[in-house]
């Protein structure tokens, strides 16, 4: 029955020349689409910031226009903030 199912639902799929335009995209690797250089000045830029106690949202929208993962941009803040931990309580 399940497989009776399974065979007649369809599935999604894209149009080809969606998936071309994906294809190429994902190709490219995000260092490819913008400077490394810039990605890297933008988390510094992030780190000072949060040392001083500065407004650090103008700087991680630069950072992400700049192509930053949320990770790299979170990774420059623990150096300042460190890492929360939930204390166990029995």
């Amino acid at each position: 029955l399940i497989v009776a199912i399974a065979a007649s639902v369809k599935l999604f799929g894209a149009a080809s020349e969606v998936q071309d335009r994906t294809s190429q995209f994902m190709g490219k690797t995000l260092p490819e689409l913008n400077d490394l250089q810039q990605i890297k000045q933008s988390l510094d830029a992030i780190t000072e910031a949060a040392k001083n106690s500065d407004n650090l949202m103008p700087l991680i929208i630069n950072a992400a226009k700049n192509y930053a993962t949320m990770g790299e941009i979170v990774d420059a803040m623990k150096v300042v903030f460190g890492e929360w931990e939930e204390n166990a309580v029995i």
